[in-house]
């Protein structure tokens, strides 16, 4: 589904004030949280697929931050090491 919206006043603040402090990328990003927010709010997600949108959206954040160098990965023989596993 594609949809087209035009936002003013308060409500274009608060979606760009969304992006600017970094909490989503993208206008679009913010406005389907919103959209996944009030479905579980009002009852029309069920936990399996709602967990599933917030590992999505968790691994896509990290994907960004590795992509924009800010976090850091390690190779995966030092990661056992530091956990102790080899």
């Amino acid at each position: 589904m594609q949809a087209i919206a035009r936002f003013e006043g308060v409500v274009a603040d608060v979606l760009n004030k969304l992006v600017s402090l970094g909490y989503f990328q993208t206008r679009s990003e913010a406005i389907r949280a919103s959209v996944l927010a009030f479905g579980k709010e009002y009852g029309l997600l069920r936990v399996p697929r709602e967990t599933g949108e917030a590992a999505a959206v968790k691994a896509m954040k990290l994907h960004r931050e590795i992509m924009s160098g800010k976090r850091k990965t390690v190779p995966l023989k030092q990661a056992l090491i530091r956990a102790g596993i080899e």
